[in-house]
């Protein structure tokens, strides 16, 4: 149920409603058919992060698709840190 006009991850997007406007870090779909998506802004004035915040994807608008690449998805298994005394070696 994916529409080609809805914000896709890495996509520059603006709120309708309130003007908020960042870049789509991440996005969800519930069981009842409402799909959201995260919207980070870039940081303040004073280099600061600003709280990214959950909008419906039809009330964003798409101002650049692809602003930030996605990475492609990890097929493999990555571990960080070292060995743990209370874990079994691998």
């Amino acid at each position: 149920m994916t529409n080609s006009d809805d914000a896709q991850l890495g996509d520059e997007v603006q709120d309708v409603v309130s003007g908020f406007a960042g870049i789509v870090t991440a996005k969800n779909e519930f069981l009842n058919g409402c799909r959201r998506a995260c919207v980070s802004p870039p940081v303040d004035k004073e280099g600061k992060f600003v709280e990214e915040r959950w909008f419906d994807i039809e009330q964003l608008r798409v101002i650049q698709r692809g602003k930030v690449a996605r990475k492609p998805a990890n097929t493999t298994a990555i571990t960080t840190g070292g060995e743990r005394p209370d874990h079994p070696p691998r």
